[in-house]
């Protein structure tokens, strides 16, 4: 079905011109010209240097005008006449996304230029000026240049024949869309100056007409007729007016699917078919279509088989299925290990380390120094149980030693140098350990140490293997970085020169180039031979190990020792060298027995061996069948060939608890030194090599990195090249590790052409066209949700490119460029998704799973949640978790070369495919200087040091080192930065923050957003992205969004929390998230102190405040306030109604000392109190209180102003969350659990108690939409309420299974504003009481305690936990005071109770001679640590708090205290609660944050 929302109407953006010299500008004026002279179409006015220049001649042939053109695209000359850029339909198109220039020829006589709308008002030619305005084309400087009419004779002949032509129903749809009455007039002038047939001369214009509609947003139909401009296609094409110029063909079947372009006129394919361009007969059906393999056609139905694959064409792609093959792991050239799952890696060691183990073979090699170089110098082989008997060695030839077990094959190469191959069965996928990784079909955690900690480089994952504990730690090295440039300068044009042979695709390895990508072994081949001292041997040897991963892979190569390393293959006595020598028949002891070695399959190696017709003695001699001697009950004799080179140190000397240890006092088969077990290599094998003296730890004792003995317990832990104390805990910033739940994969693309794939394949393509990067339309599926389609372009003169652009095909939409238009698709099911900027980074986030992130310049990750896994495909790889099978093509085949399987994914066949880039420093050395300066930032440990344990940096010092070389017409800058930068991000990946910028190098002048006196852009290298924003109010990010990114952060001040994307400024409020502004009132009443009694009174209240007041006291105390309690008392019973009074005061006290007198008693507690305090609350509690007490009287005159509040309630709907995905899968039952407690917890929800839940399912599977689908439709079984979110359990359900769901929450919130109260209390004497009961309902108050100091006989602290957020001073006197107070506050929900009971009679008079203001102002901060105080205080207690110093001095006379005691022993006791606010945090994929625990040696 044709997609007609993308014929969108861009007429105004192209100049046309066609038959008979007409014309039609930019802006829409017709005219003719009918001259042969060389016309300027299009160019840039007033440019030295514009981007283009496009130019045109006609010519008259035989009365037909045919045309030539010239286009100068900056700089570079293209002619055309007759030759073809790139085919679309019957037209040549030529297309620069650069510049937004498209030009379409029909090789004939019509030709018409689009260009981008940034030319407008730039343009001269006879395309016009492209400002819009039709009038004024022919005009300069208010003359006249050109009339339409100019020049022109014409016969006026009736319009009725051109307008009949114009207006047949195949062009009614194009009526409202072109100015029909131009096209009448250019028809009259053609019929009026035809020479030959009126319908040959009517056909240009009425063609011109249908195409200018198509260009317009019409759809013409059919109007030609075998008498009138009829068109001729081959083959089975059919000729139409309007259908999509990218053809579907046998190659790529989904072009139609990604075409972005208006309809054109030509010859497709009819409907159900699609074009053969494999054989170029015709249109085909689907199933008819053939495959190619190795440059060969496969039609339906035929198959072919390789190395553990079987391939079978259908439908135009390869149905392959994988067949269990041995894993194979190498060592070669002493440093460059292959994993069995294909991660590659160098590492210099200089000690013995385990390659290879399970739990009944380990598999050793000893690496040691040669010169600048390392080699393997021997190989070992550890066998326990009965495997032993199993055991197979034989020399398949002089080159070769070949050891088979049951699960084990190691092939291990003497000549010219050492190297091994250690081959296993497919039984022992995931019980493996080593420097070989772990066989499980996943490269990414082949770095995972046996205590599962993942190592972030070859060194430190090394290291973890040592077999022997007196090998110190191989640092990393900047000399690490091979594939670089600092190679020996004698040995550089040898190297080069002769491993260059290996990539030669006409050389003599040139038939496994389909089978083994060349490029990595060329690469050691250059390092090798330039490191080693021989080079010669080191040089062959990587040839020769080409040569046998070839022969591994089926691919013989006869004649490579030929003209090269041809001095190894001259062999001695009567033995010949071959390609494929095998020992099986071909002994002396196999004429007299069973040869075992016929049992042993391997692959064919070179070396020498007997000519046929002799055999090989025990002398390693080639005889005679009559020559061998006889053998009887023959023994396989094992012999090893192993090279030794170690190093002995004699120490007696040892220091305690070491002792010396003396082989030669040992008993036979005695271990030394060799086998002592350290904190770093505990492992129970030990290195079967000669005893070795030395000095040894006790018994169970090891040695640790200092040298010293200590028990396993207090072994440190290795990680990452650090060392961490038994039991340390370290948190791995970022690090997700995953439970029940597998976590996101993302894939990378930066600079030029560099590519990592969601399962972690690195590799380099570079090509000039359009690529798909990623999509879920896998095996020719029309039923997927999203692509992702990139163009590179050129960005230097050496080949290199760079993406520039994307294409996001999302459901019905099509999202373009960097601004990221919105145009519509097709009628197919409809994706939300939403765009925001964070950072450097425009991030798009689709509600399938898929988020993608683009600095609008060479950086893109594509970022896709754990449903995609196994369901995509593209250059991104297909996210199945193994990185080896990375390289699928878009017809299914396997393939090994990056460049293959890049072509592949092109969306367009026509365009060019690329092809191999050579080295950019060697194609630029002038730049090669200024490149090794700058990149060297990525070396320095004073910027990148902490991450160059985590993270190889070889690997982006090379691709940065590559760039900035390359890109040598401008822009060199953008190209080293946007390298360091993607190290910097592997970096963050890590939890390391890299700020490695500054104003010369790459900076970000985050300056440029403040606005003038304002300082809220700063730059941080870890930005959070989950920032309040008038599009995200709370700040939530999803759970695949939640990556730190780098870049320009607003901080907003508090009185504007929200950031506004639009604008780029913080604001006070958007969206309705404005609050009613908070208006404070005061009220101050001061009553003169007059003597009264007072009657305490019982009252029952739900909700009361404390009130800062200032008593004098005999007793200095500090109150606990944030400790409620509650006080029963006996007192004469009353009733009075209470008072609610909301407070929050935070608050700083001015301390005051005040004398007092107290009167001991003979009772065991007697304390007189008259206590000078201000004591605001703080803590939310409900406190009911009983005080027995004697009369006290206590003349005081205190003024108190409160505030309630007016709260009116803020209500707001959560987004939908989704903490806990699961996947409707057939036979896969889950439970499911939305719990409003976690979300809360998380900060995922405003609220802790929402007001509303709404619940829906997510589930794509199912028919409808999942927006329309009510919960109750689907017949579950579940919970869903405020209370606890929602459940779904699957025992529950009638299908045995949930679907998936998401709530969102409605959380509400008060805004209050403050009413004023005012009270005044008198002098009173208080008589005896009886009960006085109180319940106090507190809000959440943070304040400071109010300081007391007074002498006593007993001194005491009382701690108080009192969270204070706003500071206000208050001064104290005694009374009579004046308290002024204003306190908003906000509800609590957080009570807590402590009773207590306090003896108390004090009659005391105190004249007030400084009266205390305490003012107060809070904002709402609700108080989130409420403590309980246990106290029990039956003496006189003297409190000493820190406060702040009182500026207002306090006199107080001293006066006569008559205290009468009474033993009433105070006890307050009261649990305590603590709760901690913690900043939002996202937990994506039920992944947690990694914190490891390390135990002792582990």
């Amino acid at each position: 079905m044709f997609h007609p929302g993308l014929n969108v109407d861009h007429s105004g953006q192209v100049c046309s011109t066609w038959g008979n010299f007409h014309f039609n500008t930019f802006d829409g004026q017709f005219f003719q010209l009918p001259y042969a002279c060389n016309y300027i179409l299009a160019t840039m006015c007033d440019s030295i240097m514009p981007d283009f220049n496009i130019q045109l001649r006609r010519t008259y042939d035989n009365d037909i005008v045919t045309s030539t053109f010239t286009l100068w695209l900056q700089e570079n000359v293209i002619k055309l006449h007759n030759v073809r850029i790139e085919r679309s339909t019957d037209y040549v198109k030529i297309r620069s996304s650069k510049l937004g220039l498209t030009v379409y020829w029909d090789k004939q006589n019509s030709l018409w230029i689009e260009i981008n709308e940034k030319y407008s008002g730039q343009i001269c030619g006879l395309c016009g000026d492209f400002n819009g305005i039709k009038d004024n084309e022919f005009t300069e400087n208010g003359r006249a240049k050109l009339g339409p009419e100019n020049n022109l004779h014409l016969k006026q002949l009736t319009r009725a024949m051109c307008e009949e032509y114009f207006y047949i129903k195949a062009f009614s749809g194009c009526h409202s869309l072109l100015p029909v009455a131009e096209f009448v007039e250019a028809c009259i002038k053609d019929l009026c100056q035809c020479n030959s047939s009126q319908a040959d001369c009517l056909c240009d214009t009425l063609s011109e007409y249908s195409r200018q509609c198509a260009h317009a947003g019409g759809q013409p139909q059919s109007w030609r007729t075998n008498a009138l401009c009829d068109k001729k296609c081959p083959f089975n094409l059919e000729h139409s007016e309007c259908s999509r110029p990218c053809q579907d063909t046998c190659s790529n079947q989904q072009t139609s699917q990604v075409c972005a372009e208006h309809c054109v006129d030509g010859c497709f394919c009819p409907s159900g078919t699609v074009f053969n361009d494999i054989e170029k007969n015709g249109c085909v059906s689907v199933n008819e279509c053939p495959c190619t393999h190795n440059g060969n056609i496969y039609q339906a139905g035929e198959s072919y088989t390789r190395t553990c694959q079987k391939c079978k064409c259908t439908n135009g792609r390869w149905n392959c299925v994988k067949l269990d093959c041995l894993g194979t792991c190498s060592l070669l050239g002493g440093s460059h290990i292959t994993t069995y799952d294909g991660k590659a890696y160098t590492f210099q060691g200089n000690c013995y380390y385990i390659l290879s183990k399970d739990k009944e073979q380990t598999v050793s090699g000893s690496l040691a120094q040669c010169g600048t170089q390392t080699c393997l110098t021997e190989v070992q082989l550890s066998i326990q149980g009965t495997t032993v008997n199993r055991l197979t060695i034989f020399r398949p030839s002089t080159f070769f030693i070949i050891a088979q077990t049951p699960s084990f094959q190691l092939t291990i190469q003497m000549v010219p140098i050492m190297q091994v191959y250690i081959l296993v069965s497919p039984e022992k996928k995931g019980t493996l350990n080593g420097l070989c990784g772990n066989f499980n079909d996943i490269q990414a955690d082949d770095f995972t140490t046996e205590s599962g900690q993942k190592e972030g480089t070859a060194t430190t994952f090394a290291n973890i293997w040592k077999a022997r504990s007196d090998c110190p730690d191989q640092q990393i090295h900047t000399t690490d970085i091979y594939y670089s440039y600092n190679y020996f300068v004698i040995s550089e044009k040898y190297a080069k020169e002769w491993c260059h042979i290996l990539t030669d695709t006409d050389g003599v390895f040139s038939p496994c180039h389909a089978e083994v990508n060349p490029n990595n072994y060329k690469d050691r081949c250059v390092y090798d031979t330039c490191q080693c001292a021989n080079s010669e041997e080191c040089m062959c040897a990587a040839l020769s190990s080409y040569a046998h991963v070839c022969a591994a892979k089926g691919v013989l190569l006869d004649g490579w020792r030929n003209n090269t390393c041809g001095k190894f293959s001259k062999c001695e006595g009567n033995m010949q060298y071959s390609y494929s020598q095998t020992s099986c028949g071909s002994t002396c002891r196999s004429l007299s027995g069973i040869d075992y070695t016929c049992k042993v399959k391997h692959t064919p190696v070179d070396g020498c061996g007997c000519a046929e017709g002799t055999y090989l003695n025990d002398k390693d001699e080639c005889v005679s069948d009559s020559s061998c001697p006889c053998y009887y009950n023959n023994q396989n004799l094992i012999k090893w060939l192993c090279i030794l080179m170690h190093v002995h140190f004699l120490v007696t000397d040892c220091k305690a608890p070491m002792y010396y240890f003396n082989c030669s006092d040992a008993d036979p088969g005695a271990k030394g030194i060799e086998c002592q077990k350290s904190c770093q290599t505990q492992s129970p094998y030990c290195i079967s090599t000669p005893c070795q003296s030395g000095c040894m730890c006790p018994n169970g004792q090891l040695v640790n990195r200092h040298g010293t003995c200590v028990t396993e317990d207090l072994c440190e832990c290795f990680h990452n090249g650090l060392y961490y104390q038994p039991y340390e805990t370290i948190q791995e910033n970022w690090q997700l590790i995953c439970t029940t739940k597998k976590c996101p994969a993302t894939c990378t693309i930066f600079g030029e052409g560099h590519y990592k794939t969601f399962d972690g394949t690195r590799y380099d393509f570079n090509g000039d066209c359009e690529y798909l990067l990623a999509q879920d339309y896998c095996s020719n599926s029309f039923t997927g949700s999203f692509r992702i389609i990139t163009e590179n372009i050129p960005c230097g003169t050496t080949g290199t490119t760079c993406s520039k652009s994307i294409k996001i095909f999302l459901g019905e939409r099509i999202l373009l460029n960097e601004n990221i238009t919105d145009i519509p698709y097709n009628y197919s099911k409809k994706i939300p998704y939403k765009i925001h900027t964070v950072g450097i980074y425009r991030i798009i986030e689709a509600s399938n799973g898929l988020v993608l992130y683009w600095d609008n310049k060479t950086s893109l990750h594509i970022r896709l949640s754990p449903s995609f896994q196994g369901k995509v495909c593209g250059l991104c790889g297909n996210y199945d978790g193994n990185g080896k099978n990375d390289f699928v093509t878009r017809a299914g085949e396997e393939v090994v070369e990056p460049l293959k399987f890049g072509n592949s994914w092109r969306v367009f066949t026509t365009c060019s495919k690329a092809k191999i880039v050579s080295s950019p420093c060697e194609l630029r050395p002038h730049r090669h200087t200024w490149a090794a300066k700058h990149c060297n930032i990525i070396n320095e440990e004073g910027v990148f040091g902490l991450c160059h344990n985590l993270v190889d940096r070889s690997k982006y010092y090379d691709i940065c080192m590559q760039d900035t070389c390359a890109c040598d017409t401008g822009g060199d800058c953008e190209c080293f930065c946007t390298a360091v930068a993607a190290y910097a991000a592997a970096c963050r990946e890590q939890g390391i923050c890299i700020s490695w910028r500054n104003p010369t190098t790459c900076p970000l002048f985050c300056d440029y957003y403040n606005s003038p006196g304002s300082c809220e852009w700063h730059y941080q290298s870890c930005g959070d992205p989950c920032i309040k924003t008038c599009t995200n109010p709370l700040g939530h990010c999803s759970n695949i969004t939640s990556i730190k990114v780098e870049g320009c952060f607003p901080k907003c001040p508090e009185d504007k929390p929200y950031f506004d994307e639009k604008n780029m400024t913080c604001v006070e409020c958007c969206n309705n998230t404005c609050t009613e502004k908070q208006t404070n009132t005061t009220t101050n009443t001061t009553t003169p102190s007059t003597p009264s009694t007072t009657i305490p009174t019982t009252t029952p209240s739900t909700a009361s405040t404390t009130i800062p007041t200032t008593t004098p006291s005999t007793t200095p105390s500090t109150t606990p306030t944030t400790t409620p309690s509650t006080t029963p008392s006996t007192t004469t019973p009353s009733t009075t109604p209470s008072t609610t009074t909301p407070s929050t005061t935070p608050s700083t006290t001015t301390p005051s000392t005040t004398p007092s007198t107290t009167t001991p008693s003979t009772t065991p507690s007697t304390a007189s109190t008259t206590t000078p305090s201000t004591t605001p609350s703080t803590t939310p509690s409900t406190t009911p209180s009983t005080t027995p007490s004697t009369a006290s009287t206590t003349p005081s005159t205190t003024t108190t102003t409160t505030s309630t509040y007016f709260c009116p309630v803020l209500c707001q709907w959560s987004e939908w969350l989704d903490t806990h995905k699961i996947y409707y899968e057939p036979n896969i039952a889950e439970d499911e659990f939305e719990s409003i407690e976690s979300m809360w917890k998380s900060k995922k929800i405003s609220c802790e108690h929402p007001q509303e839940i709404k619940c829906r399912h997510t589930d794509v599977e199912l028919a409808t939409q999942h927006t329309d689908v009510e919960l109750s439709d689907l017949k579950e079984n579940l919970i869903c309420n405020v209370s606890v979110g929602l459940i779904c359990k699957h025992k529950d359900q009638k299908k045995g299974q949930c679907y998936n769901h998401e709530i969102q929450v409605k959380c509400c919130t008060p805004s209050c504003a403050p009413h004023v109260h005012s009270s005044t209390s008198t002098p009173s004497t208080t008589t005896h009481s009886t009960t006085t009961q109180s319940t106090t309902t507190q809000l959440t108050t943070p304040s400071t305690t109010t300081q007391s100091t007074t002498p006593s006989t007993t001194p005491s602290t009382t701690p108080s936990t009192t969270p204070s957020t706003t500071p206000s001073t208050t001064t104290q006197s005694t009374t009579p005071s004046t308290t002024l107070s204003t306190t908003p506050t906000t509800p609590s929900t957080l009570p807590s109770t402590t009773p207590s009971t306090t003896p108390s009679t004090t009659p005391s008079t105190t004249p007030s001679t400084t009266p205390t203001t305490t003012l107060s102002t809070t904002p709402r901060t609700p108080s989130t640590t409420p403590s309980t105080t246990p106290s029990t205080t039956p003496t006189t207690t003297l409190s000493t708090t820190p406060t702040t110093p009182s500026t207002t001095p306090s006199t107080t006379p001293p006066t006569p205290s008559t205290t009468t005691s009474s033993t009433t022993p105070s006890t307050t006791t009261s649990p305590t609660t603590t709760s901690t606010t913690t900043p939002p945090t996202t937990t994506p994929c039920s992944c947690t944050y990694q914190t490891k625990m390390f135990h002792p040696g582990k």
